[in-house]
Protein backbone atom coordinates (compact mmCIF):
# COMPACT_ATOMS: atom_id res chain seq x y z
CA UNK A 1 0.00 0.00 0.00
CA UNK A 2 1.55 3.37 -0.77
CA UNK A 3 1.55 6.37 1.40
CA UNK A 4 0.71 9.62 0.04
CA UNK A 5 1.43 12.92 1.15
CA UNK A 6 5.43 12.31 2.25
CA UNK A 7 7.88 14.49 0.08
CA UNK A 8 11.51 13.38 -0.87
CA UNK A 9 13.02 14.85 1.89
CA UNK A 10 16.49 15.30 -0.60
CA UNK A 11 14.37 16.82 -3.17
CA UNK A 12 12.94 19.14 -0.07
CA UNK A 13 16.46 20.21 0.65
CA UNK A 14 17.72 20.89 -2.85
CA UNK A 15 14.51 22.88 -4.15
CA UNK A 16 14.60 25.04 -0.56
CA UNK A 17 18.60 25.55 -1.54
CA UNK A 18 18.25 26.74 -5.17
CA UNK A 19 15.28 29.05 -4.29
CA UNK A 20 17.74 30.29 -1.29
CA UNK A 21 20.59 31.36 -3.58
CA UNK A 22 17.82 32.81 -6.18
CA UNK A 23 17.09 35.15 -3.63
CA UNK A 24 19.67 36.27 -2.63
CA UNK A 25 21.03 37.00 -6.17
CA UNK A 26 17.44 39.06 -6.55
CA UNK A 27 17.68 40.97 -3.26
CA UNK A 28 21.56 42.08 -4.94
CA UNK A 29 20.21 44.67 -7.04
CA UNK A 30 23.22 47.87 -6.37
CA UNK A 31 26.50 47.03 -6.09
CA UNK A 32 28.59 48.09 -3.14
CA UNK A 33 32.12 49.55 -2.47
CA UNK A 34 33.73 45.81 -2.38
CA UNK A 35 31.99 44.75 -5.88
CA UNK A 36 33.36 47.77 -7.49
CA UNK A 37 36.70 46.73 -6.23
CA UNK A 38 36.55 43.33 -7.06
CA UNK A 39 35.36 44.61 -10.70
CA UNK A 40 38.53 47.03 -10.52
CA UNK A 41 40.76 44.14 -9.77
CA UNK A 42 39.36 42.14 -11.99
CA UNK A 43 39.77 44.89 -14.68
CA UNK A 44 43.66 45.47 -13.99
CA UNK A 45 44.47 41.29 -14.08
CA UNK A 46 42.43 40.98 -17.75
CA UNK A 47 44.10 44.17 -19.03
CA UNK A 48 45.50 43.59 -22.67
CA UNK A 49 49.32 43.94 -22.32
CA UNK A 50 49.58 45.80 -25.50
CA UNK A 51 46.81 48.17 -24.48
CA UNK A 52 46.95 48.53 -20.56
CA UNK A 53 44.64 50.55 -18.47
CA UNK A 54 45.13 54.04 -19.13
CA UNK A 55 46.29 55.99 -16.38
CA UNK A 56 43.56 58.95 -16.35
CA UNK A 57 41.27 56.12 -16.92
CA UNK A 58 42.48 54.39 -13.33
CA UNK A 59 42.37 57.57 -11.32
CA UNK A 60 39.07 58.14 -12.40
CA UNK A 61 38.08 54.45 -11.32
CA UNK A 62 39.64 55.10 -8.10
CA UNK A 63 37.79 58.93 -7.28
CA UNK A 64 34.72 56.70 -7.88
CA UNK A 65 35.32 54.31 -5.73
CA UNK A 66 36.12 56.81 -3.15
CA UNK A 67 32.63 58.59 -3.54
CA UNK A 68 30.76 55.61 -3.60
CA UNK A 69 32.80 54.53 -0.07
CA UNK A 70 32.02 58.16 1.05
CA UNK A 71 28.12 57.76 0.52
CA UNK A 72 28.48 55.07 2.25
CA UNK A 73 29.36 56.52 4.81
CA UNK A 74 27.05 59.35 4.85
CA UNK A 75 24.55 56.94 4.73
CA UNK A 76 24.98 55.05 8.18
CA UNK A 77 26.28 58.50 9.46
CA UNK A 78 22.63 59.82 8.53
CA UNK A 79 20.84 56.79 10.00
CA UNK A 80 22.69 57.04 13.73
CA UNK A 81 21.74 60.57 13.77
CA UNK A 82 17.99 59.91 12.99
CA UNK A 83 17.70 57.37 15.44
CA UNK A 84 19.64 59.38 18.25
CA UNK A 85 16.81 62.66 17.40
CA UNK A 86 14.44 60.30 17.61
CA UNK A 87 15.13 58.83 20.94
CA UNK A 88 15.37 62.62 22.15
CA UNK A 89 12.14 63.72 20.65
CA UNK A 90 10.61 60.72 22.61
CA UNK A 91 12.24 61.63 25.70
CA UNK A 92 11.11 65.34 25.69
CA UNK A 93 7.79 64.16 24.96
CA UNK A 94 7.48 61.90 28.10
CA UNK A 95 8.54 64.45 30.37
CA UNK A 96 4.93 66.57 29.21
CA UNK A 97 2.88 63.89 30.70
CA UNK A 98 0.82 65.81 33.87
CA UNK A 99 2.11 69.29 32.38
CA UNK A 100 -0.45 71.74 31.74
CA UNK A 101 0.42 73.34 28.44
CA UNK A 102 -0.39 76.31 25.93
CA UNK A 103 0.14 75.78 22.15
CA UNK A 104 -0.79 76.71 19.17
CA UNK A 105 -4.44 75.42 18.49
CA UNK A 106 -4.44 76.06 14.39
CA UNK A 107 -3.74 72.55 13.61
CA UNK A 108 -6.29 69.89 14.22
CA UNK A 109 -5.85 66.17 13.87
CA UNK A 110 -9.01 63.96 13.29
CA UNK A 111 -8.63 60.17 14.18
CA UNK A 112 -10.57 57.45 12.79
CA UNK A 113 -13.14 58.27 15.98
CA UNK A 114 -14.34 61.09 17.28
CA UNK A 115 -13.83 64.49 16.79
CA UNK A 116 -10.86 67.02 17.43
CA UNK A 117 -10.61 69.62 20.02
CA UNK A 118 -8.92 73.23 20.25
CA UNK A 119 -9.44 76.31 21.68
CA UNK A 120 -9.37 80.11 20.70
CA UNK A 121 -8.11 83.28 22.13
CA UNK A 122 -10.17 86.40 22.37
CA UNK A 123 -8.64 89.72 22.89
CA UNK A 124 -11.68 90.97 23.99
CA UNK A 125 -15.62 90.14 24.31
CA UNK A 126 -16.69 89.13 21.09
CA UNK A 127 -20.64 89.44 19.73
CA UNK A 128 -19.68 86.70 16.97
CA UNK A 129 -16.99 83.62 16.54
CA UNK A 130 -16.71 81.93 13.28
CA UNK A 131 -14.75 78.98 13.38
CA UNK A 132 -13.65 77.46 9.97
CA UNK A 133 -11.90 74.04 9.15
CA UNK A 134 -9.84 73.27 6.53
CA UNK A 135 -8.87 69.95 4.97
CA UNK A 136 -4.75 69.92 3.85
CA UNK A 137 -5.78 71.03 0.73
CA UNK A 138 -6.93 74.83 1.68
CA UNK A 139 -10.46 73.17 1.06
CA UNK A 140 -13.38 74.58 3.93
CA UNK A 141 -14.99 71.36 5.40
CA UNK A 142 -17.17 72.72 8.35
CA UNK A 143 -18.03 76.61 9.52
CA UNK A 144 -18.84 76.46 12.89
CA UNK A 145 -20.62 79.50 14.76
CA UNK A 146 -20.76 80.66 17.97
CA UNK A 147 -22.65 83.13 19.71
CA UNK A 148 -21.63 85.74 22.57
CA UNK A 149 -17.85 84.27 23.43
CA UNK A 150 -15.83 86.21 26.47
CA UNK A 151 -12.29 87.87 26.25
CA UNK A 152 -9.33 84.81 26.98
CA UNK A 153 -9.10 81.34 26.09
CA UNK A 154 -12.18 78.89 25.52
CA UNK A 155 -12.67 75.41 24.25
CA UNK A 156 -13.58 74.92 20.94
CA UNK A 157 -14.67 71.04 19.29
CA UNK A 158 -15.29 69.66 16.24
CA UNK A 159 -17.49 66.94 15.58
CA UNK A 160 -15.18 65.58 12.54
CA UNK A 161 -18.22 65.94 9.75
CA UNK A 162 -18.06 68.55 7.24
CA UNK A 163 -20.86 70.81 6.72
CA UNK A 164 -23.03 68.02 5.04
CA UNK A 165 -23.13 65.90 7.75
CA UNK A 166 -20.54 63.47 6.50
CA UNK A 167 -17.53 61.94 8.18
CA UNK A 168 -14.18 63.41 7.23
CA UNK A 169 -11.25 61.41 6.57
CA UNK A 170 -8.84 61.12 9.11
CA UNK A 171 -5.64 63.57 8.64
CA UNK A 172 -4.52 66.89 9.27
CA UNK A 173 -6.54 69.82 9.65
CA UNK A 174 -6.03 73.50 10.09
CA UNK A 175 -8.38 76.02 12.02
CA UNK A 176 -8.88 79.77 12.11
CA UNK A 177 -10.69 81.85 14.12
CA UNK A 178 -12.40 85.52 12.95
CA UNK A 179 -14.32 87.22 15.70
CA UNK A 180 -16.26 90.67 16.08
CA UNK A 181 -17.45 92.80 18.52
CA UNK A 182 -21.49 93.84 19.01
CA UNK A 183 -20.03 97.41 16.17
CA UNK A 184 -19.02 94.79 13.68
CA UNK A 185 -15.35 95.38 14.04
CA UNK A 186 -12.65 92.42 14.17
CA UNK A 187 -11.62 91.61 17.80
CA UNK A 188 -7.93 90.13 17.65
CA UNK A 189 -8.36 86.06 17.92
CA UNK A 190 -6.12 83.08 17.73
CA UNK A 191 -6.33 79.58 18.21
CA UNK A 192 -4.74 77.78 21.36
CA UNK A 193 -5.19 75.01 23.02
CA UNK A 194 -4.73 74.49 27.13
CA UNK A 195 -5.03 71.56 29.03
CA UNK A 196 -3.21 69.13 30.84
CA UNK A 197 -0.78 67.02 28.84
CA UNK A 198 -2.59 63.12 29.43
CA UNK A 199 -0.09 60.99 27.45
CA UNK A 200 2.06 60.90 24.47
CA UNK A 201 0.78 59.64 21.33
CA UNK A 202 3.13 57.81 18.49
CA UNK A 203 0.54 56.75 16.40
CA UNK A 204 1.94 59.07 13.18
CA UNK A 205 5.46 58.08 14.03
CA UNK A 206 6.30 61.23 15.84
CA UNK A 207 5.57 62.33 19.13
CA UNK A 208 2.39 64.00 19.70
CA UNK A 209 1.12 65.04 23.10
CA UNK A 210 -2.64 64.35 23.83
CA UNK A 211 -4.60 67.54 26.06
CA UNK A 212 -7.89 66.09 26.32
CA UNK A 213 -8.93 64.93 22.54
CA UNK A 214 -6.58 67.70 20.96
CA UNK A 215 -2.87 66.04 19.82
CA UNK A 216 -0.29 68.83 19.44
CA UNK A 217 3.26 68.65 18.28
CA UNK A 218 5.98 69.64 20.44
CA UNK A 219 6.86 72.67 18.41
CA UNK A 220 3.41 73.85 18.77
CA UNK A 221 4.19 74.36 22.48
CA UNK A 222 4.41 77.65 23.48
CA UNK A 223 4.60 77.77 27.35
CA UNK A 224 4.24 74.85 30.23
CA UNK A 225 3.29 74.98 33.81
CA UNK A 226 3.54 72.23 36.71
Amino acid sequence: MGIAGVNNPGSMAQTNSVAAKTTAVQDKTQLGKDDFMKLLIAQLKNQDPEQPVDAKEMVTQLAQLGSVEQMTNMVSQMKSLQLATTSMANNQASAFVGKNIEANGSKLYLGDAGGAASGINLAQPAETVTLTVRDDKGQVVRTLEQGKTAFGISAMSWDGNNDSGERMPTGQYSLTVEAKNKDGGPVIADAKIVGTVSSVSYEQGFPELVVGEARVALANVTSIKQ
